[in-house]
């Protein structure tokens, strides 16, 4: 967890630095029992209902998202206090709900829905005490009125941003690293958005993922999660 500035000058001395990353629930789902993705009607099952999409590499990205696109951030607020991100969110934090306008689509999954003009994501947001900002190792600053590369998907009623941690800066036409040090970053730093855009067009899906294509990317996810377990 770092202390976000206020704006959009990136590092600032004397901010606190205080390492929180994400710990991927990928691999520990992978050892589990064997039992079937769904129950009933395609009903997600439960033990994999909070695993963490994979995000390492473009390979992950493309396994699970419909889109891969340049958006803005344009505005914010603070979310209801009995929503946090999945990971990582400290328990004296305040969430925010920010919109983000899609400027343009990178890749686009086959057969995927029409990317949306704008959308809302869950992100971390202030410190309760103080209302201080922060963000989580491994993402970004998200201030509005900056630019990201964001992977996104359709869940069955809106898109979502489902994999924050391959959330990137895309500051004056180019990605710009923040302490992000995953296989998918050092693909993409430097990236202009041609670059980019080759990074996800050239990588190749998980063949589970893609054999349950249709369905909706939690449901995918816990297909491919439970297909392993096997």
């Amino acid at each position: 967890m770092k202390f976000a500035p206020d704006g959009p000058n990136l590092r600032q001395p004397g901010r606190t630095v205080c390492s929180t990353p994400a710990r991927s629930l990928w691999a520990a789902r992978r050892s589990g029992g064997s039992h079937h993705p769904t129950d009933g009607d395609n009903a997600p099952d439960p033990r994999y209902a909070h695993a963490q999409f994979p995000y390492q590499t473009a390979s992950d990205v493309v396994s699970y998202a419909d889109h891969v696109a340049i958006v803005t951030a344009v505005s914010q607020r603070e979310a209801p206090r009995n929503e946090q991100p999945e990971v990582g969110a400290p328990s004296d934090s305040v969430a925010r709900l920010v919109t983000f306008r899609v400027d343009d689509v990178l890749w686009s999954r086959a057969g995927a829905p029409a990317a949306p003009k704008k959308f809302t994501a869950l992100w971390w947001g202030w410190l309760a005490k103080g209302h201080q900002q922060f963000v989580m190792d491994g993402t970004p600053w998200v201030f509005i009125g900056g630019h990201y590369v964001v992977p996104i998907a359709y869940d069955g009623k809106e898109f979502s941003l489902i994999q924050p941690y391959a959330v990137f800066r895309f500051d004056r036409g180019t990605v710009t690293l923040e302490e992000q040090h995953t296989a998918l970053a050092q693909s993409l730093d430097g990236a202009s958005r041609t670059k980019a855009a080759r990074v996800f067009a050239t990588a190749a899906p998980d063949p589970l993922a893609v054999r349950y294509a249709d369905l909706p990317p939690r449901d995918r996810l816990n297909a491919v999660i439970a297909a392993r377990s096997h």
